[in-house]
């Protein structure tokens, strides 16, 4: 069962979300999934465990858990509310896997 609750305090240097996710993740000892490259280096340089959404849906096409075109996909479908730096460390270490894994040739799936 989830039980829903608010985090005990925020931080006021990023949106009601992100702040909110962040003072969970220190409170509970939660890892952070996040889409922003400033809250997420705020969060790991005070130790909380994070991993943006991008790296999380490359590791799931690691473990073979997505396909090429899935990742593809997912990748494409948070683009618009993720960060540019975010997103481009997350599709080069996608290329980089499906490249060697043969999944794709010159930029192109196969």
């Amino acid at each position: 069962m989830v039980t829903l609750r608010n985090p005990t305090s925020t931080l006021e240097k990023f949106h009601d979300g992100e702040a909110a996710a962040i003072a969970l993740a220190t409170e509970e000892g939660w890892w952070l999934l996040i889409n922003e490259e400033r809250p997420l280096m705020f969060a790991r340089q005070r130790g909380i465990k994070a991993v943006t959404v991008p790296e999380f849906i490359v590791y799931l096409y690691q473990a073979q858990i997505l396909s090429y075109r899935s990742t593809l996909a997912k990748l494409d479908g948070i683009a618009s509310n993720t960060g540019h730096r975010v997103m481009q460390v997350a599709r080069q270490e996608f290329l980089a896997l499906a490249q060697s894994r043969g999944d794709v040739e010159r930029g192109e799936a196969k």
